[in-house]
């Protein structure tokens, strides 16, 4: 009788320490955050969400109400339907974290739409989409390897009232075959090694559209401290058509080659329109194109032609690289006072 009246206590006390060792296994395995049955944590919602695109019947709107700083990385987002990721926290936005070690967001579906967000830390990219994506009111800051890049394929894109600020790598890196525009959209402090300081482009697409975009102290360790644009050769006599229009360039670098403001490579038809970039203190190696550098030849009768519209500004530095003396090396053309301010067809 002795030992039974023992055994309850004992038994209880066992108990007792198999749950709170539970708990602390809990709270250890997920961030250090207490999790208990039933209640998920911010962040295993949004993972859940996005691991729920690949099978889901219907769009998928996933709502952030509140801020998530990532332990891990979130699953990729793929499927058939269309994604829409927005954040709801009142009258600011909402932050998701990528804690310097993690990427955010990647998609493979075939749409997705992120709005009113900060994006910020990431380890790798806050956002890599081979699909078809618009961004609104997101502000991405202090990510590494990049902010945001729209790999190769047909993928248009859109990005509106948008901010990137003190990222690593160009801030945005495109090498879709689809067109796209920025509007309304400041890059501001990012830096990159090679070319390209907040913009990068190497691409064959029908046209890309700049409008009322500001780009300020941005700097390159190569060629356009603000913005590097390439056209990839295509089997058919077509530039890529790129429209700058109403923008603002002022105090980015190029220090280890030309073009402090903006550099324009091969296959390039660009027309900068009613943009204020001369006399911005753009800065390039050597001087060469302190504002604006053509950066290439170019071959199969596609010479890169660069229009300054309504007409090239007072007090402007060009630099347009020499012509090697060979066969089927175009000398690119510059055109001022065009009195067309859009992208031809």
């Amino acid at each position: 009788m002795a030992r039974r009246r023992l055994a309850a206590p004992a038994q209880r006390f066992a108990l007792f320490a198999a749950v709170q060792v539970a708990l602390v296994v809990l709270a250890l395995g997920y961030g250090c955050q207490m999790v208990s049955a039933g209640h998920a944590t911010a962040e295993q919602r949004l993972a859940s969400a996005l691991s729920s695109t690949l099978t889901a019947k219907a769009p998928v709107v996933v709502t952030i109400t509140e801020d998530i700083v990532l332990t891990k990385a979130l699953p990729g987002m793929e499927g058939t339907h269309s994604i829409h990721i927005k954040g709801e926290c009142g009258s600011r936005k909402c932050v998701v974290d990528g804690g310097g070690k993690y990427p955010i967001f990647s998609s493979v579906g075939p749409r997705l739409t992120i709005e009113n967000l900060i994006l910020r830390h990431s380890g790798e990219r806050a956002i890599y989409a081979k699909t078809e994506l618009k961004l609104t009111r997101v502000v991405l800051k202090k990510n590494k390897g990049g902010a945001v890049a729209v790999g190769i394929g047909g993928n248009p894109w859109h990005i509106e009232d948008c901010h990137f600020e003190n990222n690593d790598g160009p801030a945005l890196l495109l090498s879709t075959s689809s067109s796209g525009k920025v509007v309304r959209t400041t890059f501001r402090s990012n830096r990159a090694g090679g070319d390209g300081g907040a913009v990068w482009i190497d691409a064959r697409a029908p046209s890309y559209v700049f409008d009322q975009v500001t780009l300020e102290g941005n700097t390159a360790g190569k060629s356009g401290g603000g913005m590097y644009i390439n056209g990839v050769f295509a089997p058919h006599d077509k530039h890529m058509k790129v429209l700058i229009s109403g923008c603002k360039f002022t105090k980015n670098v190029a220090s280890g080659g030309p073009g402090g403001g903006l550099a324009l490579g091969s296959y390039v038809e660009a027309r900068i329109c009613d943009t204020s970039i001369a006399g911005g203190e753009n800065t390039a190696k050597g001087g060469q194109g302190n504002d604006v550098a053509v950066v290439s030849s170019d071959y199969h009768k596609l010479p890169t032609t660069v229009s300054f519209c309504p007409k090239k500004p007072s007090g402007f530095s060009l630099f347009v690289v020499p012509v090697p003396k060979y066969p089927n090396f175009q000398h690119p053309i510059v055109r001022h006072d065009c009195a067309v301010c859009s992208v031809r067809r």
